[in-house]
């Protein structure tokens, strides 16, 4: 995401060879793309585990460790 960010929207000064910054840009794009999904499923683990501690137990059942 920072990547993609960092290249989008911005001028290019200096491209070493013809079309190199578009290629940066759209596989900057791309990448983001590929990875939306495990950082929403990653958020959600956040979430639920933040949810858990917050009643004062490590575990759904509500015991240290495991049965």
């Amino acid at each position: 995401m920072a990547r993609e960010r960092g290249l989008v929207g911005c001028v290019a000064l200096f491209e070493s060879e013809p079309m190199a910054y578009a290629r940066a840009q759209v596989a900057s794009i791309g990448e983001r793309m590929d990875s939306d999904w495990l950082l929403a499923l990653e958020l959600e683990a956040l979430r639920s585990t933040s949810a858990r501690s917050s009643t004062g137990s490590r575990w759904p059942g509500g015991t240290i460790g495991p049965t």
